[in-house]
């Protein structure tokens, strides 16, 4: 599936790197821990990122390099260093 993403959007590389932006409690962590981790339960534990955390996966022979931006305000501003250098932006919206 991911591989087919790719080819949609545009992407012939193994290697993606995705920025993933949002305010606060938005869901960023635990969107990258549900892609991680199909299996696994809503029901889990996630401490807010601090800062910013990067994480890697692989899925259909892509290895995707994910940076998870803290949405708290101090930490905003170090959003627009990271859009020049990646593949794909994920914005996570709180629907509540």
């Amino acid at each position: 599936m991911f591989s087919f993403l790719g080819k949609v959007f545009g992407f012939s590389k193994s290697k993606i790197s995705v920025l993933v932006v949002g305010l606060d409690n938005s869901g960023k962590t635990t969107l990258i821990s549900r892609l991680q981790c199909a299996g696994s339960s809503f029901g889990e534990n996630v401490t807010p990122t601090v800062g910013f955390t990067v994480e890697k996966l692989t899925k259909d022979n892509v290895e995707f390099t994910i940076f998870d931006m803290s949405g708290q305000s101090a930490y905003r501003g170090l959003w627009e260093s990271y859009y020049s250098d990646v593949d794909g932006i994920i914005w996570v919206l709180d629907s509540t």
